[in-house]
């Protein structure tokens, strides 16, 4: 059955207002997201947890449904926390590093992806070592091989790196790099924040160990929410950096106290999580759910290719050219005529949402978007151009 996409967007109310191209930024709900959650805080008003419609367990279940669903995990496998630096730290803290251990992460990383590797420098004498990113995903692929080929006589023991790249907008080709680590018995981990919901995964196939990605981006959920991935070889291989009543077997029995952690991802979300958060993420992830990924993901890549080429028109320079045959959402570009800081400011003014990153003014289109919104964005971006 064919979507009808102008129908959807205008299930979005920020649309009515605004033009919102920063979706791998920040993601707005639809009306179905917002009808969901009033209905919640009504219930809530009159029968707190002990509703039967809206509670931990069922929220929990469903959001668990999803999430397997989408990443090709088991339900053991993934928890909820508060965003992706809290899962990486939960490795970085967790795992057994020992001194002059290496760890090798992407050059221009996000910093959530750089603080937890870099402060083990500081703690335990661990080496952090930059990959370039090169200009595209075999590139990239090519000088991965290198620097591990350059460093095996060290101890090389993580990769972590983002499922694509949150400047450029190049994805990282995460099957091949799963396969090169497992060669070299080298961690896998991904900070999927710019991954999950705009491309398809699958951590099994990919073979990732670890995964971290936030709710609040291409999965439409709450601020402050975000999602933890652990194969479940490494359930015994992970220490918990803290410990709390929902860390342990039997949580809601509190006495005796008890010192046997949860066996899986779980152990690791340790206390009260908010409900109002949970409930937003399970009603986003559902309506999405609906729609269907494959159909999101081809509708996303088709947004971004007219921007894109649009953007081009206008004569600026776009690092995605570079990976034309790669799928990616995140479409950056760069003029010299005006600094993009001053592009992204002189849009806003126009209502129309986009962010400045290194160099480049940054679009992401999502659902929610119209290909008449795209033509209006960038009819605008060249009038500022021009002026």
């Amino acid at each position: 059955m064919e979507i009808n996409w102008k129908k959807i967007s205008s299930e979005f109310p920020i649309n009515r207002k605004k033009i919102w191209l920063n979706n791998c930024g920040v993601c707005p709900p639809p009306d179905f997201v917002s009808k969901r959650m009033k209905a919640y805080l009504d219930d809530y008003a009159q029968e707190l947890f002990l509703s039967q419609n809206f509670n931990y367990a069922k929220a929990k279940a469903n959001i668990t449904s999803h999430l397997c669903k989408l990443i090709g995990c088991q339900p053991m496998e993934v928890t909820l926390l508060h965003n992706t630096a809290e899962g990486m730290n939960n490795i970085a803290q967790g795992l057994d590093f020992n001194k002059d251990d290496v760890i090798l992460i992407v050059e221009d990383e996000y910093p959530s992806n750089v603080y937890p590797w870099a402060r083990l420098y500081k703690q335990k004498g661990v080496l952090v070592k930059f990959v370039p990113i090169e200009r595209d995903p075999e590139s990239f692929l090519k000088g991965l091989e290198k620097t591990i080929d350059e460093n095996k006589k060290k101890n090389i023991r993580l990769l972590s790196i983002s499922g694509t790249h949150w400047i450029t907008g190049m994805p990282f080709p995460l099957e091949k790099i799963g396969q090169l680590c497992a060669q070299h018995n080298i961690f896998f981990c991904v900070d999927g924040a710019q991954l999950v919901g705009m491309s398809p995964v699958d951590v099994k196939k990919m073979k990732i160990d670890f995964m971290a990605f936030s709710a609040w981006k291409w999965l439409m959920g709450p601020l402050g929410l975000g999602a933890f991935y652990i194969s479940e070889k490494f359930y015994n291989a992970i220490e918990p950096t803290f410990i709390g009543t929902s860390s342990v077997v039997d949580e809601l029995n509190h006495f005796p106290y008890r010192n046997k952690l949860k066996d899986g991802a779980d152990k690791f979300s340790f206390s009260t999580p908010s409900l109002n958060d949970w409930i937003h993420f399970d009603a986003s992830l559902e309506y999405l759910d609906n729609i269907g990924w494959p159909n999101i993901q081809t509708r996303i890549y088709k947004l971004a290719e007219i921007l894109k080429e649009q953007l081009i028109d206008l004569g600026m320079t776009l690092p995605s050219e570079r990976f034309a045959d790669y799928n990616t959402g995140i479409i950056s570009a760069k003029t010299p005529a005006l600094l993009n800081t001053k592009i992204v400011e002189a849009l806003e003014k126009e209502n129309i949402y986009t962010s400045a990153r290194k160099e480049y003014v940054r679009f992401s289109p999502h659902i929610s978007n119209t290909e008449d919104q795209l033509a209006i964005a960038v009819g605008k971006l060249g009038e500022i151009i021009k002026s």
